[in-house]
């Protein structure tokens, strides 16, 4: 039995069965033997090995009794023939595949790791071909197990597909197969061959003799003889299974095709490798220069020729995975990952060009004939197939990744687009720059990420080579620098909406054009400094709003190139207001300023709050000094004055403190039209504000304008549109025109919300915090006008089809501040609008009638505190409602004589009243002047007409009543009617 493997076995009384399969596992051998073999003596003449018996290779049992045994043998002898071949074929697979790892593999393993070899490439190859032998040897086990016992179970149907798949040998073959072409390549075997001859210890080595390196290099290939002997015997046993189960002959006739592409790849990744060993040995500088263990050469010019058009074209060798180019005096090397093959049809006689395209260079290659030519790129084109795994319906599973070479059914295929990582060593703007994402010809192009030499690191995506799209940006310069960008890109440069921070601690959040700050855009400074508004050429320009963090002050006006210059608004936190026109950042001219005492200049200026020149300063009492003043105003040493102080006189000059509230004379900054003139020193016109807010917004309606077939309701949701079309076309309906722009302005990211929300958030930072100033309540009123219009006009511009409903002319770009708002306005645009700056506009109101309404209490209080007589006297109620009675008559008409001879005295604010610190705006309580003898009479007259008692709080309330009587018609004199309604209700 040497040599045989034993598959099944049955004793009995006097004898043994054995049945296997003989030493050179072709065949099956049925061994019966007597007693004396069992109990050692020497075979006698009856033991007999039974060979090519009828039916012999269709058994699948065997049993033994005491006297007899016998087998059992299937009816189908071709079916069963077959399956005990492949049977065989396992089991003596199995049988010298441990023989060679146990007297060949581990053995020279351990040599090997006890030698200087160890930590060797050689070492590295080994440990590499062992690691893969491992799970080749538990399948070769399990496989074998599996199909005897399919076998031996076998009655009706046989199910061996489910064995394949359930096992999947086939990655495992390839692991083997790449670890072993490895070795080839390299001429491993034949450097283990000699130090296997040159160890002292191979005395102990079971082998008779060293091997040579031919002989280790069958001795690793053995285990890869399974693909081709299964190959055959799976195709033999699907055809026998055709006739019995069709639908298991399909499932082996699709193993059976794995296998042959399994055996076809295994031959040619053997062959590749032979050939790179070659290679490798003939050009020894080429092999110093980029050997690589999982290299493979795929084409050589010296044998397939391929030229350049330069003088030296030298020698192109094609791997795996790069292209070289080898000079005389230089070397190139180009990654396969980013090469392209480009195709040139033109041609010379005997010169067929093609391109080849890499990130920092092209080459314009030839060659003799069309065919060499086309061979060339299809080599070329199939390896960068390989190298940048295609799904697995166009390349198989083995890729260059697992077998270090290219398959040859691999289809030619042109990758356009493709993903790799490339450091560029020239290029102008990412020098020494490593780019790790998509390509497109050459060049990135896609999703990517370019890690540059300086610290810059781009992240998004590019085009044509440069950033281009949304993408962010992270560096680290030195300050006054870009330290972080977040934003839209163009041809490499900032160019639409970004968010950037720098190295200096300032952000921007805004607009770009070209790399430089363009639009509209808010800067944030380290200091506090803050800057909304108009940008242009990376400066400001236009209308903007600077909040100094520093002087705690607000400036509203025009810029032009980053200073203050034109019509502006200076609001400080301490309640100074001054406006006029600045010249490079300073207020020069003419202009107007108040204090928080309402203390009012109206003259020329020579900076912020100095005052230079002629000018006219108002007092809250009236007075006013009009001449030539110099000075800061914050001064405390005072200014220098040249002029004359005048009295208040109300029936020519108002006093400062009428300019905030009293009827014609009323303004929000306290410019009066009777001295000062109509013209606002300061004042921007409405319409000249956040005007690249809606120019933007046009902007981005106009892309989906121009786009063919591009509808702007799809941009928000397509179920709007339902059956009416709301694409820019003609036709559209109005009334579903309307229902749209309902949601467009509420959907987060439609151009029309876009620009309702940026509006209020500038409405903000314009009439908040510093900027709440009661004076500027006009300005804020005319700027919401404003924007209800020009809101408006942006709808107008995308649906003209309003115009007609909205019935205003067309023609004209914006109605008058004057005119009333439209139908249009006040039913879609203005409650979205106001919902965002009522609060604003309520507290404006509220600092802008403080004044007002102190004066409107402290009537109330006056009016509450007024005899019940006087108060019904003054409201002029019918005297037969009075509630005096007439036992009071005589009580009351000495208490009036008493009065009537009582010096005039000054009214005393009430107790609660002068616990309330008093109101710089306020004004002084008129002076008190007794009863006419008209109002005395009528009171005297009320009296007798009603009975009743006088009550003691009345009579002792009544030694006042002049004063309180006479200071309620004094209020009721200015025309307002709050006191008066407020009286009522008491």
């Amino acid at each position: 039995l040497q040599g045989c493997g034993v598959t099944q076995v049955a004793v009995g009384s006097n004898h043994m069965m054995f049945l296997g399969v003989s030493a050179g596992g072709t065949q099956h051998e049925l061994h019966i033997l007597d007693r004396s073999c069992v109990t050692g003596n020497p075979p006698s003449p009856k033991s007999k090995v039974v060979e090519r018996c009828e039916g012999l290779a269709a058994t699948r049992l065997i049993a033994a009794g005491p006297e007899r045994c016998g087998a059992i043998v299937h009816s189908d002898a071709g079916l069963a023939s077959c399956l005990r071949r492949l049977v065989c074929a396992e089991l003596h697979f199995v049988m010298v595949f441990r023989a060679v790892m146990r007297i060949g593999l581990l053995p020279l393993k351990r040599l090997v790791l006890a030698s200087n070899e160890a930590s060797s490439p050689l070492g590295k190859i080994l440990e590499q071909i062992v690691a893969a032998a491992n799970p080749l040897w538990k399948y070769a086990c399990a496989s074998v197990t599996a199909v005897l016992q399919s076998l031996c179970t076998w009655t009706t149907k046989l199910e061996l597909s489910a064995i394949y798949a359930e096992l999947v040998p086939f990655n495992i073959f390839r692991g083997y197969l790449k670890a072993v072409c490895d070795a080839i390549s390299g001429g491993a075997f034949k450097q283990l061959a000699g130090v296997v001859l040159g160890l002292d210890a191979f005395r102990r080595y079971p082998l008779s003799k060293p091997p040579t390196a031919e002989q280790l290099e069958s001795m690793f290939l053995f285990p890869l003889q399974p693909i081709h002997a299964n190959m055959q015997l799976l195709a033999e046993l699907s055809a026998h299974m055709q006739a019995v189960d069709q639908p298991e002959s399909n499932r082996l006739n699709e193993i059976t095709q794995q296998w042959s592409t399994l055996s076809q790849q295994c031959a040619e990744a053997i062959a590749v490798a032979e050939a790179t060993n070659v290679f490798w040995n003939d050009y020894q500088p080429i092999r110093k220069l980029f050997y690589s263990v999982p290299r493979r050469v795929l084409r050589n010019s010296k044998v397939f020729p391929l030229l350049s058009q330069k003088v030296l074209s030298g020698q192109f060798v094609l791997f795996a995975d790069i292209l070289v180019n080898s000079q005389m005096f230089s070397v190139k090397q180009y990654g396969l990952a980013t090469l392209w093959v480009v195709d040139i049809p033109e041609s010379e006689p005997d010169k067929f060009f093609f391109k080849l395209v890499s990130p920092e260079d092209s080459l314009i290659v030839y060659t003799h004939t069309a065919k060499e030519k086309a061979e060339w790129m299809g080599a070329i084109t199939r390896a960068i197939s390989a190298l940048c795994l295609l799904d697995d319906r166009d390349v198989p599973e083995m890729s260059t990744n697992e077998l270090g070479y290219v398959p040859s059914d691999l289809p030619v295929r042109s990758l356009e687009r493709r993903f790799a990582t490339f450091l560029f060593r020239s290029h102008p703007l990412y020098k020494e720059g490593e780019y790790s994402g998509e390509w497109f010809e050459g060049q990135p192009d896609g999703k990517g990420r370019m890690v540059c030499h300086d610290g810059r690191i781009y992240n998004g995506s590019f085009r044509n080579g440069v950033c281009d799209g949304q993408a962010t940006m992270t560096c680290t310069p030195p300050n006054g620098l870009i330290k972080y960008v977040k934003g839209y890109w163009q041809e490499g440069k900032i160019h639409g909406h970004a968010d950037v921070e720098y190295a200096d601690g300032s952000s921007y959040s805004g607009d770009w054009w070209q790399g430089a700050r363009s639009g509209h855009g808010r800067l944030m400074s380290s200091a506090g400094d803050r800057y909304l508004g108009n940008w242009e050429n990376d400066l400001q320009n236009g209308y903007g709003v600077m909040d100094d963090g520093q002087r705690r002050e607000r400036y509203l006006g025009m810029f032009h190139d980053g200073q203050r210059y034109g019509p502006g608004i200076v609001v400080t936190a301490s309640g100074l207001y001054y406006e006029g026109t600045f010249v490079n950042n300073r207020l020069q001219g003419r202009g107007l300023l108040l204090d928080v005492d309402d203390t009012v200049y109206d003259g020329e200026f020579a900076a912020d709050a100095f005052l230079q020149g002629k000018g006219k300063l108002i007092f809250p009492n009236g007075s006013y000094m009009e001449g030539w003043f110099s000075g800061a105003w914050s001064d405390r040493n005072g200014l220098k004055v040249n002029g004359m102080l005048k009295g208040p006189d109300s029936t020519t000059q108002p006093s400062s403190r009428d300019l905030g509230y009293e009827g014609e004379l009323r303004d929000s900054r306290g410019v009066y039209a009777a001295s000062l003139g109509a013209d606002r020193h300061g004042r921007v016109h409405p319409h000249q504000k956040w005007e690249a807010l809606f120019s933007r917004c046009k902007q981005q309606i106009m892309q989906y304008q121009g786009k063919p077939g591009s509808q702007l309701e799809n941009y928000v949701s397509p179920t709007i549109s339902g059956s009416n079309s709301l694409g820019f076309t003609e036709g559209r309906d109005v009334e579903a025109i309307k229902t749209y722009l309902g949601q467009a302005f509420l959907l987060r990211g439609h151009p029309l919300n876009k620009l309702v929300n940026d509006l209020a958030d500038a409405f903000h930072s314009s009439y908040k915090a510093q900027g709440a100033h009661g004076r500027l309540l006009t300005d804020a009123v005319e700027e919401v006008r404003s924007l209800l219009q020009r809101i408006e006009d942006v709808v107008l511009f995308t649906f003209p089809e309003l115009a007609h409903d909205r019935g205003v002319n067309q023609d004209l770009p914006f109605a008058p501040l004057e005119s009333p708002a439209t139908d249009f306005q006040l039913r879609y645009i203005e409650p979205l609008v106001f919902s965002n700056v009522y609060s604003v506009l309520f507290t404006l109101y509220i600092l802008n009638t403080n004044a007002r309404d102190a004066v409107y209490w402290r009537s109330v209080r006056m009016l509450n505190d007024m005899p019940d007589i006087l108060l019904m006297q003054h409201l002029r109620i019918d005297r037969r409602l009075w509630f005096i009675s007439e036992q009071d008559e005589s009580e009351i008409s000495r208490l009036l004589q008493q009065t009537t001879t009582t010096k005039p005295q000054a009214v005393r604010r009430p107790a609660a009243d002068q616990s309330e610190p008093p109101s710089r705006s306020s004004p002084v309580p008129p002076t008190l002047k007794p009863f006419d003898s008209k109002m005395k009479s009528d009171l005297l007259e009320a009296l007798r007409a009603k009975s009743g008692s006088v009550s003691a709080d009345m009579t002792a309330r009544l030694v006042q009543a002049e004063g309180w009587a006479h200071g309620f018609a004094l209020s009721m004199q200015g025309g307002d009617e709050e006191p008066a309604a407020a009286a009522a209700a008491a």
